[in-house]
């Protein structure tokens, strides 16, 4: 299974949410989210369904159908509700654009390089993460930050949530982590942040070279 796979904009998306098992028997925290907490959250805040649909980067339409399918959330949708969770209010109409996010996440630990060579590869290696949280590919973190591309309403809403956060980076890094984790992947093995011995090895412009495997255990 591919980063992108989590994704509900990918092609393969659709059937990758389908392979994820949701077991309603456990805790939100020890299983991947699916609609039915989105609607759960909803009513606990007390927001109308008109009101946190939006907050959730989803049309009426769309907010229905979701709440009443089984499958796991899209990646970036679980990331969302989970930033609910630990921040209730509304995201800020006022957000971060993506590079302000990913200066106030990783710009410390990037400027902690001091040679050229190694920061040019630290960077590569944190827009692979970055977008891994995101559910995005390594290639999506290119467009996004060289070449300027937009990106999804459900990424606007986490940046939104983001700013509001007194330390964003490690408040969404846990959520990824535990995302990641109850679809037995582990994003330190498929986006690693960056350390001396990593980028001393790692060619300029590429991420290191890392072996996905499905929560089965096989190579994908």
């Amino acid at each position: 299974m591919s980063v992108s796979d989590l994704n509900l904009s990918s092609p393969t998306g659709s059937a990758a949410r389908r392979a994820v098992v949701v077991d309603f028997t456990r805790d939100a925290g020890q299983r991947p989210l699916c609609g039915h907490d989105i609607e759960s959250f909803r009513a606990s805040v007390g927001l109308s369904r008109a009101e946190f649909a939006m907050a959730m980067a989803l049309m009426p339409n769309q907010y229905r159908s979701t709440v009443q399918d089984p499958r796991a959330l899209a990646l970036d949708r679980e990331i969302l509700l989970r930033l609910y969770f630990v921040s209730p209010g509304p995201a800020a109409w006022q957000s971060w654009t993506l590079g302000e996010a990913f200066g106030e996440c990783y710009g410390p630990l990037l400027r902690s390089f001091e040679l050229p060579a190694h920061q040019a590869k630290a960077r590569v290696m944190l827009y692979r993460r970055f977008t891994a949280i995101m559910g995005r590919s390594a290639a999506r973190g290119l467009s996004w930050f060289e070449g300027n591309q937009g990106h999804s309403l459900p990424v606007r809403r986490v940046l939104g949530k983001l700013i509001e956060l007194a330390s964003p980076r490690e408040v969404l890094e846990a959520i990824a982590a535990r995302s990641y984790a109850v679809r037995g992947l582990d994003l330190e093995l498929i986006a690693p942040l960056p350390t001396i011995e990593l980028v001393s090895r790692v060619r300029c412009g590429r991420s290191p070279r890392v072996r996905l495997t499905n929560p089965c255990g096989e190579q994908s």
